[in-house]
């Protein structure tokens, strides 16, 4: 699995690096970030700081302070992300000031970060992040970072479930395993949303406790078509419109005028 193996590397070129302390990885929920670096630092034998993804930047200038030489990891940090105070924090932590050209000061203003308000920084930061999409968290912090972004079409995720679902260790039953990807894909293709590993996990665990109707409960759990998709299944159906508006309707429970409002869109984007 290209992805699991990039991040690896990537994890092992941030410890090693003089010159980069960050290292943001990006990408969808489900898909081996936070298993990954987990095993690596393991393997590695690196223990870490592991910090709240809505932790407030006060708490965050403290851990940092708590332990200036470590390895922090930020894992879920679309929190942290979102705060210009907290992002602020970082870039101090990743790269050196104008007051030094080879230090990374941190400091905080305010009496209530104790005793110290300023310190050296020489550790190293993770974050791990399903959308970096907010302004707040580009201001500078991208651009200083080795930032990596797991971009899985529909195609990889497909083989990534197999690659996945073949491992006995993981997976002891592997005919279990098989047909719970098997089914997964399928769902892929019609336009299911929101499948990953721990779907397949589910999955394999519903199998388990009962093999004749897991499919009936899965269904249940699994988030359905995006409307965008069940549109266009149903403009490539023999339904007619008004069948169509109906079938929407019933799919999404969105209303007929919002079919029909989609719908138009799509032709004009068609037809220019």
């Amino acid at each position: 699995m290209k992805h699991i193996e990039d991040m690896r590397v990537l994890v092992h070129t941030l410890l090693r690096s003089r010159r980069f302390h960050c290292l943001i990885i990006e990408g969808p929920p489900g898909w081996g970030k936070s298993t990954t670096v987990g095993k690596v630092l393991g393997e590695l034998g690196i223990t870490f700081e592991s910090v709240g993804a809505y932790i407030t930047p006060l708490e965050l200038f403290k851990s940092l302070r708590g332990t200036p030489t470590g390895l922090h990891v930020l894992d879920d940090s679309e929190g942290v992300l979102g705060s210009p105070a907290a992002v602020s924090i970082l870039r101090s932590a990743i790269w050196c000031g104008a007051s030094s050209a080879t230090e990374r000061c941190i400091s905080w203003t305010s009496p209530a970060s104790g005793p110290s308000n300023k310190f050296v920084f020489s550790g190293k930061v993770i974050l791990l992040t399903n959308s970096t999409s907010g302004i707040t968290a580009k201001m500078g912090l991208l651009s200083r970072s080795l930032h990596f972004r797991i971009r899985l079409p529909k195609l990889a995720k497909a083989q990534v479930l197999a690659d996945v679902a073949g491992n006995s260790d993981r997976f002891p039953d592997q005919v279990a395993s098989a047909s719970v990807t098997e089914f997964l894909v399928e769902q892929m293709e019609q336009g299911v949303r929101g499948i990953n590993l721990r779907t397949l996990e589910l999955g394999y665990e519903l199998i388990q406790a009962d093999s004749t109707n897991w499919i009936s409960v899965m269904k249940q759990l699994l988030p359905g078509p995006s409307p965008k998709q069940i549109l266009r299944q149903l403009r490539e159906s023999d339904m007619s419109v008004e069948e169509q508006a109906k079938s929407f309707s019933d799919a999404t429970g969105l209303s007929r005028r919002t079919f029909f409002n989609q719908r138009k869109k799509w032709v004009l984007s068609e037809f220019g």
